[in-house]
């Protein structure tokens, strides 16, 4: 058996509770089905996850260093952070930690497919986030 954080993120305010109990629905069918054991979720609402200055993220990384879990789970690998570089920072950490990270959704491990999956699904990630912002903002009027 498995002992598992989960880490939930909501991106913006609408709909952020909506959000957040698809990733947790998702998560819990995932450990359901793997005979994970969830012994902490932390949950960060309405947050980017361009940003890792997030108090539910950061006490996770922190106790990760504490033995307290075998694994975070997160419903998607963007949910973690949509910088490519951030998130690679952040899984080195975790794997320094012996702390494995785990997708309730992507079917991602350690092999060489996965490897090239996984940079795919962080550029994409990482490209949605620009793409929002530079199209979500109004222009500005004189």
């Amino acid at each position: 058996m498995k002992y598992v954080a989960a880490y939930l993120r909501s991106g913006g305010a609408d709909q952020a509770e909506v959000q957040l109990n698809k990733q947790r629905r998702a998560i819990e069918e995932n450990c359901n089905n793997n005979e994970y054991v969830v012994v902490k979720t932390y949950v960060d609402r309405s947050v980017s996850g361009i940003s890792d200055k997030r108090p539910a993220f950061q006490q996770m990384i922190a106790d990760s260093e504490k033995s307290l879990f075998d694994a975070v789970i997160v419903h998607r690998l963007d949910r973690l952070s949509r910088s490519k570089l951030m998130n690679a920072n952040y899984k080195h950490i975790l794997k320094m930690n012996g702390v494995k990270l785990l997708s309730a959704t992507e079917n991602l491990d350690d092999l060489s497919e996965s490897t090239i999956l996984y940079s795919l699904n962080k550029g994409m990630a990482e490209y949605y986030e620009k793409y929002q912002l530079l199209y979500s903002v109004p222009a500005e009027t004189n």
